[in-house]
């Protein structure tokens, strides 16, 4: 059942990326906010897929991966790079002002307060080494995918696309899930097999529906 719910909520995700898309850049950036903004608060959570372990946030990082390369693609590097900043700049003012919120003292009445404090335990440590791959990652990734246009004359989108997010996606596990988990998961090495494995068959999955973006550009595009 796992698997059922994990692939039919990343294609739904898609699906909502290229609706944002084909409403305008405003509306991919919002979506991008709001993508962050959910990895935050599942980034502890592991899952099983297939009898493995796998880290849930990897399905909204999917997401985000494949939103700058639907910006970097129609829009060009620079809107790319300010989308990833935007992610960032969401995920490190959801846990200031979330760090803050459990300093205070609850009422009697309230029940929240000791689950936030369970996904902050491990949140900081994860987050911090989210927020460095992340930049690093993105803007790698937004370079090769160029690099790979460059190269292609503009041909072979399935290539750029495939390539640069797994490229990325080798990285963030070697160096990433390290950092992140060690200590924390005592099935690491399991752990980072599968995500690079699911992770590459995420990119394959997304490839499909940037194509597909093709045929829904936005009014601001089409203009031009």
């Amino acid at each position: 059942m796992n698997e059922l719910i994990f692939f039919s909520t990343f294609l739904l995700v898609l699906v909502m990326a290229l609706f944002a898309f084909r409403l305008g850049r405003n509306y991919v950036f919002a979506f991008m906010a709001t993508v962050g903004t959910l990895a935050f608060f599942i980034s502890p959570m592991v899952i099983s897929l297939f009898g493995f372990a796998f880290a849930l946030m990897e399905l909204f990082y999917a997401a985000l991966f494949f939103t700058t390369d639907l910006i970097a693609e129609h829009y060009g590097k620079r809107d790319a790079h300010s989308l990833v900043w935007l992610a960032v700049v969401v995920s490190v003012v959801i846990g200031v002002i979330t760090s803050i919120s459990v300093v205070l003292t609850p009422h009697e009445v309230d029940f929240i307060q000791p689950h936030i404090k369970a996904i902050l335990e491990i949140a900081p440590r994860v987050l911090l080494a989210a927020f460095v791959m992340f930049i690093v990652e993105q803007h790698f990734d937004i370079w090769l995918f160029h690099k790979i246009k460059q190269k292609t004359q503009g041909k072979k989108l399935w290539l750029r696309n495939i390539c640069s997010t797994s490229t990325t996606q080798l990285m963030d596990v070697l160096v990433f899930y390290p950092v992140a988990f060690y200590g924390i998961y005592s099935n690491l090495i399991e752990l980072m097999i599968a995500a690079f494995v699911f992770k590459v068959l995420l990119a394959l999955l997304d490839t499909p529906f940037i194509y597909l973006s093709r045929k829904f550009k936005p009014k601001e595009l089409i203009k031009e």
